[in-house]
């Protein structure tokens, strides 16, 4: 579109392909400008003029500028108003995308999230309780062993004569 404009005005010395160019290095061109405009046997570097032709080219640009938009000021208002209008339609239509969006976020909050948190909450309560009744019946092996332990150590001592009430 840029090359259409620029090929439909008067002929220009400035090479716009250059600086529409990708590959456009700022620095490669100062320094072809500095070569080009000084003498390699020169010992004092001319900059003057390459800074000359720099701001000249810019000037040049910016009314070249200037007359494009100048003449072309309706067609882009009217693009920039069209571009707007269809920003507006897709924030529009994005806008409800995203509230919807977020209430499905915190149904699926509400119905998963909330609920594997009680979840968990129910399974370390169980693994608590599995850990308590482990240890109960540790307890009541241990218990019973001693009650065991205690009815053979009361017949030893039955043998010798002596009572035990605590066998009863």
């Amino acid at each position: 579109m840029a090359e259409d404009i620029i090929a439909d005005e008067e002929p220009s010395y400035i090479d716009y392909e250059t600086f529409l160019d990708p590959d456009f290095s700022p620095a490669s061109f100062a320094n072809t400008l500095v070569v080009s405009t000084n003498n390699p046997n020169d010992t004092p570097l001319d900059l003057s003029t390459p800074l000359s032709r720099v701001l000249f080219d810019a000037q040049e640009i910016d009314s070249h500028i200037d007359v494009l938009t100048t003449r072309s000021a309706v067609p882009l208002l009217n693009y920039t108003q069209e571009q707007t209008q269809a920003s507006k339609k897709i924030v529009g239509e994005l806008d409800g995308q995203i509230q919807s969006l977020n209430d499905s976020y915190r149904q699926l909050e509400k119905e998963v999230i909330d609920k594997h948190a009680e979840a968990d909450e129910v399974r370390l309560v169980a693994l608590r309780l599995w850990e308590t009744l482990k240890l109960g019946r540790s307890v009541g092996r241990c218990l019973q062993l001693g009650r065991q332990l205690e009815v053979q150590h009361s017949e030893l001592d039955s043998g010798t004569g002596k009572e035990d009430h605590r066998a009863l």
